[in-house]
């Protein structure tokens, strides 16, 4: 006989009624619960025409604050005075530093070897010193004759006193008839001879003089010119040995050691440490805007240094103004020619003003356009004026308030919607 399943049959009782209504209600009231809470996110959703993720935007909020209106740009240190040496004359150079050496104003960098100009210089020398004997020997002479001719004078006038003399006692004697007519005219014609041996002497005195005076004054002439020729092959024997003209550090080298160069041939360049300056290419939108005298910030391995702008080119390349700064105080030691440094020039500083910090907002929209985020998360697209414009931050004239919530990044994907709803 074949078993039933009788012994495994359960008897199920039926729910009751008031079961199903229970379930039903619960699932109503999750419904409700969950319309409720995504009421205000729908709400969103429809006043939106387009949501973002807030990962993909910058967001930035409105500030009164001062507005530094610079523009940063990065300039080029170059050297505002690099003398470059040439050779006087030719020769066998001699370098006595290398490339990158600090040297001092008037130190000897470089030595030309040159025989000839130190063998005339020699010769110079030694004919200098002839003439200078020369000169010595005409003086000794000049006062030896001179003597000679005061004692020739000295003579003539004792034989004329005499004369006189004689010629007073003639008279006298005649005149008592002690002697003749012709002793009276004997001794006239004495004192007539003596005066005449008298004034030659005179005369010749002053003339010899004269004679003597030139001919020391020929010779003088003859050795000043001759050290004239000296001093001048002295110079050109100084100009062999080639000096730095400023302090500063040696920046190229044209010639090689130990060769022969010829005169006007480029030797090597100094460059001025302490007269280092700045060169910056400014954008041309910035021109009108900078002027000479104003303050500029020099960043140098993280230090500001400060600086003033010196000039402003008057012409414009390739749609950029080249703008030279100087240095206030003296220039950081380590800097290099052509280093690049980064460069802030202040243009104007404007007190108490709406700002908000820089972003691609400005360029997508053109300065004129932001999208302003209220409560509800929603970027609603507002027209807006920017100002000055700083390094990190810009001037809004008009549409934004302070305290207000801009997207500062790249507005192009928004598609100039209206309102776009930033999404968690």
């Amino acid at each position: 006989m074949i078993e039933g399943t009788d012994a495994q049959d359960k008897v199920i009782q039926p729910a009751p009624v008031y079961r199903k209504w229970l379930i039903v209600g619960g699932l109503v009231l999750v419904i409700l619960v969950l319309v409720v809470l995504t009421l205000p996110m729908m709400s969103r959703w429809l006043q939106a025409d387009l949501s973002v993720s807030a990962e993909r935007v910058r967001i930035g909020t409105v500030t009164r604050e001062d507005l530094v209106h610079d523009v940063s740009v990065q300039a080029v240190v170059v050297a505002g005075d690099s003398p470059t040496l040439y050779s006087e004359h030719a020769g066998n150079i001699q370098l006595d530093v290398n490339v990158g050496d600090r040297v001092g104003p008037q130190q000897v960098v470089a030595h030309l070897a040159n025989p000839e100009i130190h063998n005339l210089l020699d010769q110079e020398i030694s004919n200098y010193s002839r003439l200078a004997i020369e000169v010595e020997r005409e003086e000794i002479l000049n006062k030896q004759q001179a003597l000679e001719n005061q004692r020739a004078l000295d003579v003539a006038t004792v034989q004329l006193t005499a004369a006189k003399r004689e010629a007073r006692r003639a008279a006298i004697a005649h005149s008592s008839d002690a002697i003749s007519d012709i002793d009276l005219e004997t001794a006239n014609d004495e004192l007539t001879s003596a005066q005449f041996t008298f004034d030659h002497a005179k005369s010749f005195l002053a003339l010899d003089q004269e004679r003597m005076d030139f001919e020391l004054r020929t010779k003088r002439l003859s050795l000043e010119r001759q050290g004239l020729m000296v001093e001048n092959l002295e110079r050109q024997a100084e100009e062999l040995r080639i000096r730095s003209p400023v302090a500063g550090i040696v920046g190229n080298i044209d010639v090689d050691q130990r060769t022969n160069i010829m005169p006007g041939q480029k030797i090597m360049t100094i460059v001025d440490v302490s007269l280092f300056e700045l060169d910056a290419q400014v954008p041309q939108s910035y021109a009108d805007d900078i002027d000479i005298g104003m303050r500029a910030e020099v960043t140098i391995d993280g230090s500001n240094q400060g600086a003033t702008v010196t000039s402003i080119s008057p012409e414009i390349l390739d749609n950029q103004v080249l703008v030279r700064m100087k240095f206030e105080g003296e220039p950081p030691m380590d800097l290099r020619r052509n280093q690049r440094v980064n460069t802030r020039i202040v243009l104007r500083e404007i007190p108490d003003v709406l700002v908000v910090p820089r972003g691609q907002f400005l360029s997508s929209g053109g300065g004129r356009i932001a999208y302003v985020i209220d409560d509800e998360s929603i970027a609603r697209r507002t027209s807006i004026q920017t100002g000055a414009q700083g390094s990190s931050s810009v001037e809004i004239t008009q549409g934004l308030s302070a305290g207000d919530r801009i997207i500062l990044s790249n507005t192009e994907s928004f598609q100039d919607y209206a309102s776009v709803l930033i999404t968690q």
